[in-house]
């Protein structure tokens, strides 16, 4: 029984290794597609702590040129306005009105 259990895995590790790697991708894909979603959502609640206005929340980008290892950068485009964000570490966040949409 051992070595019918040797051959089958000889058998099926070609086929089920590719199938892992497919599987693998495909979570990674769906973690980023929630990173990017929860980004929006967590950068707007910050401008809104604030006091700033975020109506509605449509894409947050990371701005790498402004982004160091303690401080996140981050550009916010909501309905009403766009922001330049800079996420503190036990502070208060800087909120930066680059464009104001009436």
């Amino acid at each position: 029984m051992d070595q019918n259990m040797q051959s089958f895995k000889k058998i099926l590790s070609p086929v089920l290794f590719p199938v892992h790697i497919v599987l693998a991708l495909w979570s990674v894909t769906l973690c980023l597609a929630e990173d990017l979603e929860s980004a929006e959502t967590i950068v707007s609640s910050v401008v809104r702590r604030e006091g700033y206005r975020c109506d509605k929340p449509i894409h947050a980008s990371k701005d790498e040129a402004d982004s160091i290892p303690e401080v996140m950068a981050w550009f916010l485009k909501c309905k009403n306005a766009t922001y330049k964000v800079q996420l503190l570490p036990h502070y208060l966040s800087h909120v930066e009105v680059l464009e104001v949409t009436k």
